[in-house]
């Protein structure tokens, strides 16, 4: 037995005087776990955990795996309850590549950890770079920084929604396709995107096939639009604003009439013309509400 002067003990063999494998038990002095021992077992070097080797936690984790100079280093496996973790340390730090499974707790050392998840990937100084992170409601695969979605990749939800383009700090932003859920009338938006929202130039497809070419600003279409059936044929065009139609346009409606004049928020407001099909004048004057109220 060996008793080292920060009150670690020493159990096994010996070789020329000295440790070289066995149990090392601990008293923490750590928040929380004062008083409560923890264990290694496995090789010794110089009072130091060296070579192969088991770390047991006052909390029942474990680390199983290689050490240098007391440090997790090299191929490792850590085991806490249901959760694995398994990988490459290099001085402690997670490095290299690694596979990951959460059940309700976290494990020590994991990052974005939570219940039912899983994580294959790289790790780049104890951070995520780049794989595949998904637990119940979604799934994510691309690069990482600072172990946060940043650079190219995709994020699936379970509603359907999935998104694929630049991400920055966990949101979209950049480049990208947005696909909406499945009970949305949209069926994605190809364009520019900031802080998790469509923001400038794109188009916007909806499910019976019409697209919205446009601005958009915090989600909505905001500017000069023109809005085409899936035939290619122009059914509406004017200004938006705040997702709506607004201000002098033009709507093609699905009985082949056409209405131009005055819009508020998507609906004729004020003077306007329809024509039919054939570009004939049905009637001008005054809308309310998208209902013809007078003649001018």
């Amino acid at each position: 037995m060996v008793r080292y002067t920060d009150g670690s003990i020493f159990r096994g063999t010996m070789k020329n005087g000295h440790p070289v494998k066995g149990t090392i038990t601990y008293m923490s002095h750590g928040d929380g776990d004062v008083g409560k021992p923890h264990t290694y077992t496995g090789q010794v070097y110089d009072g130091y955990r060296h070579g192969k080797g088991t770390y047991t936690f006052p909390s029942g984790a474990k680390y199983i795996g290689n050490f240098n100079m007391s440090r997790f280093h090299g191929k490792s496996k850590y085991i806490y309850k249901k959760n694995k973790t398994s990988g490459n340390y290099k001085c402690d730090a997670k490095d290299g590549k690694w596979k990951e499974t959460f059940h309700n707790e976290y494990v020590l050392h994991s990052s974005n950890g939570s219940s039912s998840s899983s994580f294959v990937g790289n790790y780049k100084n104890n951070y995520r770079t780049r794989g595949t992170y998904t637990n119940k409601h979604k799934k994510y695969t691309g690069e990482y920084e600072d172990s946060l979605y940043n650079g190219k990749g995709t994020l699936e939800y379970k509603n359907g929604e999935k998104y694929e383009g630049n991400f920055n700090d966990g949101k979209y932003n950049g480049d990208g396709v947005l696909t909406y859920p499945k009970t949305d009338t949209r069926l994605k938006f190809e364009g520019v995107f900031y802080d998790g929202k469509a923001n400038g130039l794109g188009k916007l497809t909806y499910k019976n096939g019409d697209v919205l070419k446009t601005w958009f600003i915090h989600g909505d279409p905001n500017g000069e639009a023109t809005k085409y059936d899936k035939h290619g044929k122009v059914i509406a065009k004017g200004t938006y604003t705040n997702g709506g139609l607004n201000g002098h346009g033009m709507v093609t409606y699905k009985n082949g009439d056409v209405y131009e004049g005055a819009f508020v928020n998507g609906i004729a407001n004020g003077k306007g013309t329809v024509y039919d099909a054939k570009g004939k004048k049905i009637v001008s004057g005054v809308f309310q509400n998208g209902h013809y109220i007078a003649f001018t």
